[in-house]
C-alpha cells in the first residue's frame, strides 16, 4: 500500500489539470505555420489586385505602399511562426496585419470607385481577367493552407490521445485497472479523429474543410458539432480507477465517509457530463458543473491519500 500511495502522489496528482493547458500551447504553436500560410495567401491576393490597378492607372502608384506594408507584415509573421511565438504572432496580426489589410482594401475600393465609370472596354476586360486569375490562385492557396491547418489539428488530437494512452499504460503497469480509461482513448479516435480525417480527405474546398473542423472537437470547441470532452472523460475515469485501489486498501474502512463523498463527486461529474452529451458545456470556465466536481474530487482524493500515508 505504501508503494502505491507514493506512486499515486508522484504520478497522478502532479499538476493533473496542467495537461490540457500544455497541449493547447503546443497546438497553437503547431497551427502557426498554417496560419502564416493563410496570411500570405490573403496578402498575395491583395498585392496582386494592387499591381493590376497600378498597371492600369498611373495615379494609383501610391497603392504600392500598401503592398510594401503587407510584405513586411508577412515577413514578421513568418518570423514569429518560426520561433513558435504564439502571443507575438497573435498581437502582431491584431495591431499591424489586420490594420494594413483593411487599409489596402479600402485603398483598392477607392481607386475602383474613382475610375470605375471611365474605364475603356479593353481596360475593363483586362482587370476582370486579371482579377479572376488572382481569385483562382487565392482559392488554391487558401485550400492548401486550410488543408495544412486541418491536418495539423488531427496531429494535435492524436498527440493528446497518445499522451493520455501513455498515462493509462503507466497506471496499468502499476496494477491499476484502466479498462475504462482505455475505452475513452479508443472512443476518442473512433468518434473524433477518424471521422475528421475522413472529412478532411474528402473536402473539395476551404468551406468544406472549415465545416469538418467545426463538426468534430476533441474537447469543447464545436458550437453545433461533436464535442467529445476528452479531458473530462479521461480525468473522471482516471480518478475512479485510483479510488478503486484506495477502496481496496485495508485502511479504507476508517475513511468510508470521505471515500463516499469523493465517489459522489465523481458520479455527479459524470452525470453532468452525460447530460451535456456532445454539446458544449452550458457553463464556461473552470466552475462549470463537470470540472468543478472533478477538481474537488481530485483535491479530496489527494488529501485522503495523505491521510492514509500518515496513518
Amino acid at each position: 500500500m505504501k508503494k502505491f500511495l507514493v506512486l499515486f502522489l508522484l504520478m497522478v496528482f502532479a499538476a493533473p489539470f496542467a495537461y490540457g493547458a500544455e497541449n493547447r500551447q503546443a497546438a497553437e504553436s503547431r497551427h502557426l505555420e498554417a496560419a502564416v500560410a493563410e496570411a500570405k495567401c490573403k496578402a498575395d491576393y491583395t498585392e496582386g489586385l494592387i499591381s493590376l490597378l497600378v498597371s492600369g492607372f498611373p495615379d494609383a502608384a501610391s497603392l504600392s505602399q500598401q503592398s510594401d506594408a503587407l510584405k513586411q507584415d508577412v515577413a514578421q509573421l513568418q518570423s514569429y511562426a518560426s520561433q513558435g511565438a504564439v502571443d507575438g504572432y497573435r498581437n502582431y496580426v491584431k495591431s499591424s496585419y489586420d490594420a494594413h489589410m483593411k487599409d489596402a482594401r479600402k485603398a483598392i475600393q477607392d481607386v475602383r470607385q474613382a475610375h470605375g465609370k471611365n474605364l475603356t472596354k479593353e481596360t475593363r476586360a483586362s482587370l476582370k481577367s486579371g482579377g479572376e486569375q488572382l481569385k483562382s490562385t487565392f482559392d488554391a492557396c487558401h485550400f492548401s493552407a486550410m488543408k495544412s491547418y486541418s491536418n495539423s489539428r488531427v496531429d494535435v488530437f492524436n498527440d493528446e490521445i497518445d499522451k493520455a494512452g501513455a498515462r493509462a499504460a503507466n497506471l496499468t503497469a502499476k496494477g491499476i485497472d484502466t479498462s475504462n480509461i482505455i475505452g475513452i482513448v479508443n472512443s476518442a479516435r473512433s468518434q473524433v479523429v477518424e471521422p475528421l480525417k475522413s472529412d478532411i480527405s474528402q473536402a473539395k474546398d476551404g468551406k468544406e474543410l472549415a465545416a469538418a473542423m467545426e463538426k468534430y472537437c476533441l474537447h469543447d470547441g464545436c458550437k453545433s458539432g461533436v464535442n467529445f470532452h476528452f479531458s473530462a472523460k479521461f480525468e473522471i475515469e482516471k480518478l475512479n480507477a485510483i479510488l478503486a485501489v484506495v477502496k481496496a486498501s485495508p485502511k479504507a474502512a476508517s475513511q468510508a465517509d470521505r471515500i463516499s463523498m469523493i465517489q459522489a463527486g465523481l458520479d455527479a461529474a459524470k452525470a453532468a457530463l452525460d447530460a451535456t452529451g456532445t454539446a458544449q458545456y452550458p457553463q464556461k470556465g473552470k466552475d462549470n458543473a463537470v470540472w468543478s466536481q472533478i477538481r474537488q474530487a481530485a483535491k479530496d482524493l489527494s488529501e485522503l491519500v495523505r491521510t492514509l500515508r500518515s496513518g
